[in-house]
């Protein structure tokens, strides 16, 4: 009667084994997947304790290599998201130039220098302005008339010491004339220049003195 009952018993457990789709498994199978459950519980246990090292300052570097920097002033300064200071410099065309070339930033700069109002290349950065040339009266003139500079040129000409004229520029000057002895000296006492006058006049071949301007006859 009782072997009876143990065969029934077995039975029954391997009817429920085959219905369940469960076999037995060996003693070795499970301790290879103790084993297993074991190791996956510790690597779970390392990398939660290598989250828990991690500083802040290695999340800052973290935070730092990810970031798309917003620097301060364009091509310089600190970034306003992370912190970084930036490597770069500003680039402006020259040294009187406001406006950087790569990021717009502005700086105070003074205006361009120039030696005189018809200067036309700054005496800071070399730029050159658009302006006219020097302007000058006439060609003897040796004051700019617009900025003032002083050239050299030379001395008005004129064809003789009584000449009103400059033979260059054409400008007039103050002079007295000519200067004769008399009515009817042909020659300036002054300059020289001849003129054409009439000879003396006498009132007969004994006549001595001149009727026109008085001289003694020798």
């Amino acid at each position: 009667m009782k072997k009876n009952l143990l065969r029934l018993l077995i039975l029954a457990v391997l009817t429920a084994l085959v219905f369940t789709g469960c076999t037995p498994s060996s003693p070795s199978e499970s301790e290879e997947t103790s084993e297993s459950l074991a190791s996956s519980e510790e690597q779970s246990e390392e990398k939660s304790e290598e989250k828990s090292e991690e500083t802040p300052e290695d999340k800052l570097e973290e935070e730092k290599e990810n970031c798309d920097h917003n620097f301060e002033d364009g091509c310089e300064g600190a970034c306003e998201i992370c912190g970084t200071q930036s490597e770069g410099k500003h680039k402006f065309d020259n040294d009187c130039d406001a406006e950087c070339s790569e990021c717009g930033a502005w700086r105070e700069v003074g205006g361009h220098d120039y030696s005189n109002a018809c200067d036309k290349d700054c005496n800071i950065c070399g730029a050159t302005r658009t302006v006219g040339d020097h302007d000058y009266t006439n060609a003897c003139d040796t004051d700019c008339n617009t900025c003032g500079v002083t050239r050299s040129v030379g001395d008005h000409e004129y064809t003789n010491a009584c000449d009103r004229d400059c033979n260059i520029c054409g400008v007039t000057r103050e002079v007295s004339g000519h200067i004769y002895d008399n009515v009817c000296d042909r020659d300036c006492n002054e300059c020289g220049a001849e003129r054409t006058v009439e000879g003396h006049q006498y009132s007969s071949i004994c006549d001595n003195y001149c009727n026109k301007c008085g001289m003694y006859k020798e």
